[in-house]
């Protein structure tokens, strides 16, 4: 019964760190985004240009600027408009307002966001200022 009982201790503590590291590393994701990006590329996820795709025959044309502050508000300038809103991350989805992506890479330099709808390409941004 003894034995029985150290297993389960520690079964709860090994629960208990994941929980922790996982609520960690979404709280690291969270302070890695916030500032101001821009994006310089957008590819399909082969890795085309968009020259294959689109009627001119041209690369995909992106023009995609977000500042993200530590108050859930993101700034989002498209070649439409420019929205205030808020944004939301669980894990490695980005909500700001309509739009969804997956995080695909984030470092302190470069996002690479990837379009859950639309045409699901690879947009890829530079971090422009912290904030």
């Amino acid at each position: 019964m003894k034995v029985f009982k150290m297993r389960k201790d520690f079964y709860l503590v090994i629960i208990a760190v994941c929980f922790y590291f996982k609520s960690f590393g979404q709280k690291n994701l969270e302070g890695n985004i916030l500032g101001s990006w821009t994006a310089y590329k957008e590819t399909t996820l082969e890795g085309d240009d968009g020259s294959s795709i689109t009627l001119s025959g041209e690369p995909f044309k992106v023009k995609l600027d977000l500042v993200f502050y530590k108050n859930s508000k993101v700034k989002r300038i498209n070649w439409i408009e420019e929205l205030d809103t808020l944004y939301s991350l669980k894990q490695d989805t980005l909500r700001i307002s309509h739009f969804i992506y997956t995080i695909k890479k984030l470092t302190h330099d470069e996002l690479v966001l990837k379009e859950e709808r639309l045409l699901g390409n690879l947009i890829y941004l530079h971090r422009n200022s912290d904030n």
